[in-house]
């Protein structure tokens, strides 16, 4: 078998290009070797044809899928840590030759660049971005390491479902999330877009109401008579798409003070009309306004590479969304990139462009640093049962109504109807217990209330919604239809200690008794005196003026005889 030539040298070409256009920093020990630092070396594979006779076969992987090496190749197997070959267009490396994996030849190592500016990068659409924003936050956040950049910001439209997903795979690599939405606004007769960043946990709550208000209506925008009320503690940037005046900007920053913004995006349009209205706001922003709302420069990226533009087009179709602006630029930039993509909007002797991309930056940065929220995943956040003042009356607390509910079914469905009540007791224990420590008791009685809504007006419901119905107590308080001890289902399938407790931080608080301070877990139950009535609460549900009696854990249930 030979290698063949012309082949050999358009492999080399196509290597060079990709190199170059992946920003890798390769060191070429041979025409075979390749070396990444802190990666490893790469023994770039030849193309070959499986016979002598075959020169017009170019093959480097067999049928079943092994790297065909040739003579030379083998005997370097020592030398090299990893086999590097083209499929296709692409370029491909793996560690083992006799089972390939097929892992893209980019992001490894440092990016080789120009500019080694640390810039926050604000303007990433993921996948959950449905039908518009494209690829794992993984991907998203392993160029960014690559490309050196220690901030990384989510801006996706009308959502905050990736949320908790951006914010782990970006600390995995070593870098600061951002989140971040991208809100649609109604001003007047004018439709326009808005990225928003919350700075604190007030702030993000605030994002969740302007979130739902848009998400609340089929148009997805919401009035900006409605937005601003929810803007206190958000970082607000205005869309480059939107003409400025006077009174727009007053408005802004009568709401949002020091903390709004104007975007620069040079990204190049697909639609010339839409170029010219970009250029068009930006010259009358420099004009005019330069000096009124700082610029922040925040590259809306909606793929990870250049090539990957396609797949938005793709996206839009399959998930009918309607007509959305397409660029084939929209793409993770590096800072490189986004200078080189600024050169064609100015004259080559004119220094505005690095004055205001060098402003741009600044301000991206002291976005960052006014941002001190990261989104609380070791905390479970559950909504709490509103309770009438007759249940408060009679009850005192969630958790009293609670008992109150499953002793009341359990003496409809099982007491004098089974055989061995003890059984149910001691199943009940064992959930309950769980149930309380992991904060669901309340939203157990939310889902009583609206099984029981339903109930008393005629509306038919499902005896259960799949592992659900392994829990004894959701039977009792009517929320499934469906006896579990009888019908041997498991409460573990449905919720169990360890998964519940595997990533959750159990907060302390520390109390005042007659014994002094006394620190307790926030799941922990004690037994209180509150308003005369003695009662047993979580740690979390303590109030003003109650009077601890025991912190220990006692029996749940008292069964009389």
């Amino acid at each position: 078998m030979h290698i063949i030539e012309e082949t050999r040298i358009k492999l080399l070409q196509d290597l060079k290009i990709w190199i170059q256009s992946n920003l890798l920093k390769v060191n070429v020990l041979s025409e075979d070797v390749y070396e990444i630092e802190g990666v490893g070396k790469f023994l770039l594979v030849n193309p070959k044809s499986l016979t002598p006779n075959e020169d017009d076969k170019n093959e480097i992987i067999l049928q079943d899928f092994k790297l065909f090496l040739d003579e030379f190749e083998q005997s370097v197997v020592d030398e090299v840590d990893y086999y590097l070959f083209q499929f296709g267009t692409q370029f491909f490396y793996t560690k083992d030759p006799l089972d390939p994996k097929f892992t893209f030849f980019k992001y490894l190592g440092s990016a080789n660049l120009q500019l080694q500016e640390d810039y926050p990068y604000l303007g990433i659409h993921g996948g959950y971005e449905l039908s518009h924003g494209s690829r794992s936050y993984k991907d998203w956040a392993k160029k960014a390491k690559f490309l050196g950049i220690k901030t990384l910001g989510i801006c996706e439209e009308n959502t905050l479902s990736g949320t908790l997903a951006f914010q782990n795979y970006c600390e995995k690599e070593g870098i600061k999330p951002i989140i971040g939405e991208t809100i649609i606004i109604k001003e007047g007769i004018e439709i326009y877009r808005v990225k928003l960043y919350p700075k604190n946990q007030v702030g993000f709550e605030n994002l969740l109401r302007i979130s739902n208000q848009v998400n609340s209506v089929p148009e997805k925008y919401v009035e900006f008579s409605e937005f601003v009320k929810n803007s206190s503690e958000i970082v607000c940037v205005i869309s480059g798409e939107v003409t400025l005046n006077e009174g727009r900007i007053n408005l802004y920053k009568k709401f949002f003070e020091e903390d709004v913004y104007y975007q620069l995006d040079y990204t190049e349009w697909s639609s010339d009309e839409r170029d010219i209205r970009y250029l068009e706001n930006l010259k009358l922003y420099f004009s005019n306004f330069i000096d009124k709302i700082k610029p922040v420069l925040l590259v809306d990226s909606y793929y990870l590479d250049k090539e990957d533009a396609i797949v938005r087009k793709y996206l839009n179709k399959m998930g009918s969304v309607g007509f959305k602006p397409q660029s084939d630029k929209q793409y993770f930039k590096s800072v490189d990139e986004i200078y080189t993509e600024s050169f064609v909007l100015f004259e080559e002797e004119d220094e505005r462009q690095i004055t205001l991309i060098e402003e741009g930056i600044k301000n991206a940065k002291e976005i960052v640093s006014k941002i001190s929220y990261k989104y609380q995943a070791t905390y479970l956040h559950l909504p709490a049962y509103e309770m009438s003042p007759q249940e408060i009356d009679k009850f005192g607390t969630s958790e009293g109504l609670f008992f109150h509910l499953i002793e009341k079914g359990f003496n409809r469905k099982v007491k004098g109807k089974v055989e061995n009540e003890d059984i149910y007791w001691d199943r009940l224990e064992i959930e309950i217990d769980v149930l309380q420590r992991g904060g669901f008791v309340d939203y157990f009685l939310i889902l009583w209330d609206v099984y029981n809504f339903c109930e008393e007006n005629n509306i038919w419901v499902g005896l259960g919604r799949g592992s659900s119905a392994g829990s004894a107590v959701a039977w009792l308080l009517g929320i499934t239809g469906v006896d579990p001890i009888r019908y041997n289902l498991l409460f573990e399938r449905f919720l169990n200690e360890g998964r519940l407790f595997k990533d959750i931080k159990v907060e302390k608080i520390i109390v005042n008794s007659g014994e002094g301070e006394v620190e307790l877990d926030m799941l922990e139950r004690i037994i209180i005196n509150r308003n005369g009535k003695e009662m047993e609460i979580s740690a979390s549900d303590l109030k003003e003026g109650d009077d601890l009696i025991n912190a220990k854990m006692r029996d749940l249930f008292k069964v009389e005889e």
